[in-house]
């Protein structure tokens, strides 16, 4: 055996333990070591899977988010597309999508606050949003009454 600085070197003293061991108890360190990589491949995948299925969940809220912001912002363009219109013919039939908005978007508006209510900082700025949009709404039937 070679000598570390004067002493035995640490593989030589590892095998020369393992050699020592009984042939049974080799045998279960030998199935032991394949036994516990697949305990921990079989954890990683479990945890990986978890965190896939958690991060699609995040994914799905955020679309569903989206959506809903999407059909608040389309109301509103739909309102102020209404009365443009309005003022510039004076024909009733262009404050439909207006009339419809009035209906519409305090209800968007209400499901997009159910969605981010869990979100504080989300919460605070679908709060701001609803403050523009009443503000956006008076200033439409204030152009809606000076025609």
């Amino acid at each position: 055996m070679k000598q570390f600085f004067g002493k035995k070197s640490p593989v030589s003293t590892v095998q020369q333990a393992w050699t020592q061991l009984p042939v049974r108890y080799r045998g279960g360190v030998v199935v032991a070591i394949p036994a516990a990589c697949l305990l921990i491949t079989l954890g990683s995948w479990v945890w990986s899977r978890e965190a896939l299925l958690s991060i699609r969940r995040d994914v799905e809220s955020t679309q569903r988010n989206i959506f809903s912001s999407n059909q608040v912002l389309t109301q509103s363009v739909n309102a102020e597309t209404g009365v443009r219109g309005y003022a510039i013919t004076q024909q009733s039939s262009f404050l439909e999508p207006y009339q419809q908005a009035q209906v519409a978007l305090p209800q968007e508006l209400q499901k997009l606050n159910q969605k981010v209510q869990a979100d504080p900082q989300r919460h605070q700025q679908v709060e701001r949003i609803k403050q523009l949009s009443q503000v956006s709404m008076d200033s439409l039937q204030q152009i809606i009454e000076a025609v």
